[in-house]
């Protein structure tokens, strides 16, 4: 005699490997939220390093910056004394949703506006 369906052995293996994909396509959903977290944080820290660098280089005063979730800072060095040159870095730190520190750091050269006044 021919039966016809599916045995309970049968439905328990199937529902055991839907649970483990259905466990899996949410394990990576999290973690797809977790870095566009990231990605989201260090783009704007990559912009606000480069807006803080382009005030820098048109002469406007930058003090240190601390909002909720970013520092910024801005170190100078001279190279030579007697040059019209100068390096500016701006260094811009975070803490991810990780609570791991993160930084950006632009660094370049320009004129020293009090040099060349």
């Amino acid at each position: 005699m021919k039966q016809s369906g599916f045995l309970l052995i049968e439905m328990i293996i199937a529902l055991a490997i839907m649970t483990v994909c259905s466990l899996l396509a949410v394990h990576l959903q999290v973690h797809i939220f977790q870095w566009h977290t990231q990605a989201k944080q260090y783009f704007k820290a990559v912009d606000l390093a480069n807006n803080t660098f382009e005030r820098l280089h048109l002469g406007k005063s930058i003090s240190k910056k601390k909002d909720s979730i970013f520092t910024i800072d801005t170190t100078f060095s001279q190279p030579q004394p007697d040059m019209l040159y100068r390096n500016a870095t701006v260094t811009v730190s975070w803490k991810t949703p990780q609570n791991t520190t993160k930084q950006i750091v632009i660094a370049g050269g320009m004129l020293d506006a009090e040099k060349t006044a």
